[in-house]
């Protein structure tokens, strides 16, 4: 029913007298046509009383009596109109009032309104997660349907199912081909509506792959008594398996990743089976797996000693292969004699020498192998000890008072106990193996050791052994703040912290030290003390580095090196003779910093007293020099490094 609306209205006018009567007229003037006329009746008519957006509406003026007509089409287009009859558009949804007001020949005027209900239309479609599958494979379809639709009508071409109501349906393809999808999409209710898609070849079904067996293994060189993992690889989507394993423990199997024992070598048919039921398939792979001899295992062991006193006990460790499982051994003149233990220690009472056996076995395979070492352990009757020992203390080095010294014992015939006596030492005395003595006062002084055990005593004794700087620095007129200072005195031709090569780089030539036997000691050529370092340069190029007093910077700053140089020309020497003196980043032979002379007369068969001052990153650091001239010798003493 359409929803009018009617109102009317009289003009305003004045009475007139005509025919005798007062009549109510729009003007007083003389009579005319038409004064006393009833009004027309307004009457409109709509095509629709719904309709989808973008659908139109006619409307339809049938009444009386008109004069003038004003149409207003809310929403609509044309959006006014004078005719009789309009044909209305309607782009959107919702609900629009359509007004019609005449003008009556008698001057009334009357408003009639219809509301008209527009709704959105339906634009059927839809999408799926994949339109080409292999045979036996599920779509899932998706509405995707533009509007409001509250019923589904699906045709599958192909499918299982072929049709289907559900929104959003799952649809099987088992044959190979291309199919067609059609949906039909509605909307119920006031304003009904329908819209159809179709999509041609939309899904393509191929044919699924055929199944591929294969697998791969964990161990492809097993040997015997060793499992093999085997893994499935097979593609094409395997249901089922069906393993069989010649000369393998178990002989079959169903899993798709079985383990199997291998207990005898040789080469082993492999067969793997596989099947599928949806499209149906059955495949079968067959191979061969090759199972080796297990390795022989090896004996052999080791003892914390070969020579004991007799009443003494020697460990012995040992070092079979990692296939034994099992060890005897067979121990003359031992207690036990025999043991199967992994590492037994034994115990020797009488002097001999004697034998040793060990036998290690396998179960799985069967192995068994024997070492015997003959006459391996010796058992002696006590002596008593050879008292001996060394120490940390460089004799190129004469240090200053509060230096320490570490002793280590050398002493032979396994001592029991020591006793040590360290003349200008602390402490004095110590009993323990290895002592570290401190000097805190200079002078020359003896060092004794006595070494004990159940057959007796042994002492050794160096007398003048250790050198301490009497006035409390070792180069005359050293700083507070020295850092490493070397001289020679004469006490010893220890020549330990020195190194000497041929050679003009230190970062490569000084590595193997060539020219040991041209470094010396040269009590003749002395600047102060006893003597001095002496190196004689045949010819080309040497270098000298003085290791036995490294010194550390902590933090980059300026240091000063210096040292007295005496160039000693031989009868030999021509051209000219130049030294560099280096400071060198230890572990590297980096001769980046140094500073070079040209041997001046002051150099020259006399000792003069050269130094370089140097900015030094944080590191560790010794010095050397490099030299360069012919056949020439050359001496070192005195030689620091100060911190400026």
């Amino acid at each position: 029913m359409l929803n009018n609306v009617r109102k009317k209205w009289i003009s305003l006018g004045c009475w007139c007298l005509a025919a005798g009567l007062f009549v109510f007229s729009s003007s007083c003037d003389e009579e005319e046509d038409g004064v006393g006329e009833e009004s027309g009746v307004i009457t409109i008519k709509a095509s629709h009383k719904g309709i989808m957006s973008g659908g139109t509406v006619m409307y339809t003026d049938s009444s009386t009596k008109v004069s003038q007509r004003e149409w207003l089409f809310a929403g609509g287009i044309p959006e006014t109109s004078s005719e009789p009859e309009v044909t209305v558009q309607y782009d959107s949804a919702g609900l629009f009032k359509a007004a019609l007001r005449v003008t009556y020949t008698n001057g009334e005027t009357e408003l009639e309104e219809v509301t008209i209900r527009v709704v959105d239309g339906l634009t059927a479609g839809f999408s799926a997660d994949q339109s080409s599958v292999i045979e036996y494979s599920y779509i899932q379809f998706s509405d995707t349907t533009i509007g409001k639709a509250d019923e589904w009508l699906w045709e599958f071409e192909g499918g299982e199912p072929a049709t289907s109501t559900e929104r959003l349906p799952n649809v099987r393809y088992k044959n190979v081909g291309m199919y067609d999808v059609k949906l039909i999409v509605k909307q119920s209710g006031e304003i009904a509506n329908t819209d159809t898609t179709l999509v041609s070849d939309y899904v393509q079904v191929v044919s699924a792959p055929s199944l591929d067996p294969e697998y791969e293994v964990d161990n492809e060189n097993p040997v015997e008594y060793e499992s093999v993992q085997f893994t499935d690889l097979t593609e094409g989507g395997a249901e089922t398996y069906f393993w069989e394993f010649e000369g393998g423990e178990p002989a079959t199997s169903t899993e798709a990743n079985p383990t199997v024992l291998y207990q005898t070598s040789g080469t082993f048919e492999v067969k793997l089976r596989t099947t599928r039921t949806e499209p149906d398939r059955d495949e079968t792979l067959v191979s061969d797996i090759t199972v080796g001899l297990a390795p022989d295992i090896t004996a052999d062991f080791v003892a914390n000693a070969t020579s004991v006193p007799y009443g003494g006990e020697i460990t012995f460790t040992e070092e079979s292969s990692d296939n034994a499982q099992e060890w005897f051994w067979e121990f003359e003149g031992g207690t036990p004699s025999t043991s199967t233990e992994r590492n037994p220690t034994v115990t020797y009472s009488t002097v001999g020498v004697y034998d040793v056996k060990l036998t290690v076995t396998r179960s799985e395979p069967s192995r068994e192998t024997v070492v015997l070492k003959s006459d391996h352990v010796t058992i002696t009757d006590p002596q008593p000890p050879v008292a001996n020992f060394t120490s940390d203390y460089n004799k190129t080095l004469v240090f200053d008072a509060g230096g320490t010294v570490t002793f280590t014992d050398a002493t032979t015939n396994d001592p029991t106990s020591y006793f040590w006596e360290f003349e200008g030492g602390t402490p004095a005395t110590s009993t323990d193996m290895n002592p570290t003595v401190t000097y805190s006062s200079g002078g020359t002084f003896d060092v004794k050791l006595t070494a004990t055990n159940s057959q007796g005593s042994n002492s050794k004794m160096l007398a003048n052994y250790v050198v301490v700087a009497s006035d409390g620095t070792v180069c005359d007129d050293s700083p507070a703040n020295l850092i490493a200072c070397g001289n020679y005195a004469g006490e010893s031709d220890d020549l330990s912290g020195w190194r000497a090569a041929t050679g003009s780089s230190f970062a490569t030539d000084a590595i193997s030290f060539t020219q040991m036997d041209h470094l010396g000691v040269s009590s003749a050529v002395v600047s102060s003390g006893a003597g001095s370092i002496s190196y004689e340069m045949i010819e080309g190029n040497g270098l000298v580095i003085f290791t036995g007093s490294e010194f550390t910077v902590d933090t980059e700053a300026d240091y000063t090196f210096t040292s007295d140089i005496y160039a000693e020309t031989l009868g030999t020497t021509s051209g000219n003779m130049v030294v560099e003196i280096a400071i060198i980043p230890k572990g590297t032979n980096d001769s980046n910093l140094y500073r070079g002379w040209q041997a001046p007369a002051d150099m020259k068969d006399q000792w003069a007293t050269k130094s370089v001052t140097k900015t030094l990153p944080a590191g560790t650091y010794v010095v050397g020099y490099r030299l360069y001239g012919g056949h020439s010798k050359w001496h070192f003493d005195n030689l620091n490094v100060v911190k400026n």
